[in-house]
């Protein structure tokens, strides 16, 4: 008795560690390790920018009585703008191709106002600033040219110019809103300078300063930005980067993506490979764009006056690049530049500066620089320069570093031309020198 007994307790025992087991299976949720999205793009380092703030024009042309003025001045540039941003364009259709000579007449001939920006924008990113009644071109623009109501066929002609593409795209406006822009310009005539219409031998024509230049050489202190505000904006999964010394910096890396920081230069560069589907995916000029501002406004990347400055569509590549006073700066070693490499979907390299300029010193000094056509004269005189590669000449600063401090910088006043597709600095001391006997060195 006690036996059976005993085998009905276990038995018992059994089939409720069975049904305790069986729910227990049912009811089960594993615990898995997902990605934490705060870990995703959470840090700012600094505020998120508008297009707005980052396309900006090169300057303003005004043509007039067989004179050319030039502004670089801000606040010539923001009015304008700003003007412009009011307006309703109508009528803009899909563009006409036009030969090159044609497209020269329209930017050059008297009577207009040129708006000059340093790359292709695409209408649909600059939406904000463009105000299309009809549905936007799917298209871009390097030039704006805004012809004065006396010449306008109809009173009320402005055009988009994409001189790499030779295409033209006709638009129309309130005729009172050129009226009263024109009025404007001659208002403020006393804030552009003279500019000088130099024609190249393959037929080009080139704006620069008429006259000699005062410019201000500056000092700037710099701070850097910790890297590792970086690392966790950059790194899907910052808990699991490691960081190891590298020689001059350091480096991050996880199982799929590397930073190196260099302390030399202040210059990062974030690699993040994609194994390549075998499928080319075509993006457009607005997508490439839009992306790329986003991608850095997701970070707050935009620690200084950045602006956009080249886009290479086929590349998929960006580059903005640091302003200072309104003027382009420049270094070799990638130290004013944000660069951008994009994959099919994600950002395959970004290389930029960690640091920021903060407070300028007051021990200015004013530099004299060279008219536009001196420069012209001594790089055409060189023997191995070839005109045809002569893409622009601009004034901006040459940075470089501070021989008695690390945290400063100095801001050298430089002509720059852009020749051949890179940004290369004229030398002053040619200037004084025998043009015959450049490029024999």
């Amino acid at each position: 008795m006690k036996y059976e007994t005993l085998k009905s307790i276990v038995l018992f025992l059994l089939v409720g560690l069975s049904i305790i087991l069986t729910w227990s299976l049912w009811t089960y949720q594993p615990k898995y390790e997902f990605l934490d999205p705060s870990n995703v793009h959470s840090i700012m380092i600094a505020d998120p920018k508008d297009t707005t703030a980052l396309i900006k024009p090169n300057r303003i042309l005004y043509h007039v009585d067989d004179v050319h003025y030039g502004s670089q001045n801000k606040g010539i540039i923001q009015s304008t703008i700003k003007e412009i941003s009011s307006w309703n364009f109508y009528d803009i259709g899909n563009g006409q191709t036009r030969k090159p000579k044609q497209i020269q007449e329209l930017l050059n001939a008297n009577d207009r106002i040129v708006i000059d920006y340093p790359s292709k924008v695409p209408f649909e990113v600059y939406k904000g600033v463009i105000q299309v009644e009809d549905p936007s071109p799917n298209a871009s623009f390097d030039h704006i040219v805004i012809l004065s109501p006396e010449v306008s066929k109809d009173g009320s002609s402005v055009y988009f110019i994409s001189i790499e593409d030779n295409r033209v795209y006709e638009s129309h406006i309130n005729p009172d809103r050129l009226e009263r822009m024109f009025a404007e310009m001659e208002q403020n005539l006393e804030q552009f300078i003279e500019y000088q219409e130099i024609e190249l031998p393959d037929l080009r024509l080139l704006y620069v300063p008429k006259n000699k230049v005062e410019m201000t050489r500056c000092k700037y202190y710099s701070e850097p930005i910790n890297p590792s505000k970086f690392k966790n904006a950059l790194f899907r999964d910052p808990s699991k980067v490691r960081r190891d010394d590298i020689a001059n910096g350091e480096q991050y890396t996880d199982d799929r993506s590397m930073m190196n920081v260099d302390f030399l230069t202040g210059v990062l560069k974030f690699v993040n490979p994609r194994p390549d589907s075998g499928v080319h995916v075509e993006k457009s000029q607005a997508e490439i764009l839009k992306q790329g501002i986003d991608f850095v406004n997701e970070h707050g990347g935009w620690t200084d006056d950045y602006r956009y400055a080249e886009m290479s569509v086929y590349e998929k590549k960006l580059t903005f690049r640091l302003f200072v006073d309104n003027y382009p700066v420049f270094n070799e070693n990638g130290m004013t530049v944000v660069t951008q490499n994009w994959g099919e979907e994600e950002v395959s390299e970004y290389k930029r500066p960690y640091f920021t300029l903060t407070i300028s010193l007051p021990s200015q000094t004013k530099v004299e620089l060279p008219a536009g056509e001196t420069v012209l004269e001594y790089l055409l005189s060189d023997k191995g320069f070839n005109p045809k590669l002569l893409q622009d000449l601009v004034l901006g600063y040459r940075l470089s570093l501070d021989t008695t401090d690390d945290n400063l910088v100095v801001l050298e006043p430089t002509w720059y031309y852009l020749y051949g597709g890179a940004w290369l600095p004229f030398d002053m001391e040619e200037v004084g020198r025998d043009p015959d006997g450049l490029g024999q060195n």
